[in-house]
């Protein structure tokens, strides 16, 4: 009797009781389309209280790996776009990864750059040590990181690095050099030019920031296993909360629209006021989506959804870029009046109101046909948006 050709069985995606490397992207995106698949596919069975379909998916999970062989997939995806150099490079150019500029006792912002025009004047008055004190105070950076995966943000805190001034700043930085340049002016008072530095002279600066890790699944000892949805807010005083989020690619792990509207809500709420949250979601959730645009998903998180300021936005072939503001003023009030209140240049202030766009408030099918085969919405409810104490 001729052999019968047996049928090749799948090989599972990690081995039941040993998690490889992952090494592929190809085998990452795998995981991570399959992962949220049975995860989607799971909620909606317990929705339904189908218990066969519960076992189904928990069993094609298992087979996958699991959460953990989920976050691996992660860990490589992230490896070949760093987050953590999007978010520092943007704290460097803004100044906030050296610390946060203070107020001094007359309300005011203490400014290296306002002083720094004043650094080469006599030394009648306070001393160049009182000034260089003023320049200088700032307070740490306080950064929530939301779904991390990796400690790179952890080990840029504290790092000692190189900077490069501009000439302004760089005779500010050094008051031997300054000597040096006083002096050189006295030898050349009768010469026609004044001796300029060079502008690609560096200094060391100390990243003045404090980084909170946070993830539903910890893999790392530093990263503080918690659940967003549930953490408490940071201070009851809205100054005292967080400077920066950092939110990459989690709310697409959110199962439910709900949930993925209260997460932002809760975005904006532990920021502070002017705070910035950096913000990235998969690309297709919303250019495939039957119930979302980028447009409409802008729209969302602005005035009349969740409140930011939307500052800038980018895109990559597979990933979303949102840098959002929480608006100095208070617009988040409450549910029913929605005044908030608004100070002008002048210093008078005036009310405004602020509603919840009612389009925002349940998923309405936008986009029809095979192009769009993805089911990710959000929707944001007034409880969320405006029932945390703002």
């Amino acid at each position: 009797m001729p052999n019968k050709k047996r049928g090749r069985r799948p090989i599972p995606l990690a081995a039941p009781n040993l998690l490889r490397p992952m090494t592929s992207r190809k085998r990452a995106r795998k995981v991570t389309t399959m992962f949220h698949k049975l995860t989607r596919e799971r909620d909606l069975a317990i929705k339904e209280g189908d218990a066969e379909k519960i076992k189904s998916c928990d069993n094609g999970l298992e087979e996958m790996g699991g959460r953990p062989e989920y976050q691996r997939a992660s860990q490589l995806s992230t490896s070949f776009h760093s987050t953590s150099k999007w978010v520092l490079g943007h704290l460097a150019n803004n100044g906030w990864l050296y610390g946060i500029k203070t107020k001094n006792d007359n309300g005011n912002q203490t400014s290296a750059d306002t002083n720094a025009g004043n650094s080469e004047s006599s030394d009648t008055g306070e001393s160049r040590t009182k000034r260089e004190k003023k320049r200088t105070t700032r307070r740490t950076t306080r950064i929530l990181e939301v779904g991390a995966i990796n400690t790179e943000l952890l080990d840029a805190a504290g790092v000692t690095v190189s900077v490069r001034l501009p000439v302004s700043a760089a005779a500010a930085s050094s008051s031997s050099r300054e000597g040096r340049e006083r002096n050189d002016t006295k030898t050349n008072e009768h010469s026609s030019s004044s001796p300029v530095l060079s502008s690609s002279q560096t200094t060391t600066a100390k990243k003045n920031i404090h980084v909170r890790a946070i993830d539903i699944h910890s893999m790392e000892e530093r990263i503080e296993e918690a659940d967003f949805l549930k953490l408490p807010i940071v201070d009851t005083d809205p100054e005292e909360r967080c400077d920066v989020i950092v939110c990459s690619m989690v709310l697409n792990c959110v199962t439910t629209p709900v949930d993925r509207g209260k997460m932002l809500a809760l975005l904006y709420h532990q920021l502070r006021p002017g705070g910035l949250c950096f913000f990235t979601i998969p690309k297709f959730c919303l250019t495939k989506s039957a119930f979302l645009t980028h447009n409409l998903f802008k729209k969302m998180l602005g005035e009349n959804g969740v409140g930011f300021n939307v500052k800038s936005t980018k895109e990559s072939p597979k990933v979303a870029f949102f840098i959002l503001e929480r608006p100095i003023e208070d617009r988040n009030s409450n549910s029913n009046g929605n005044e908030g209140k608004k100070k002008t240049k002048s210093g008078t202030t005036y009310t405004r109101r602020r509603q919840l766009d009612p389009s925002f408030k349940k998923a309405i099918i936008r986009n029809k046909g095979k192009k769009f085969p993805n089911q990710f919405s959000v929707v944001l409810r007034a409880e969320h948006i405006f029932g945390t104490e703002s």
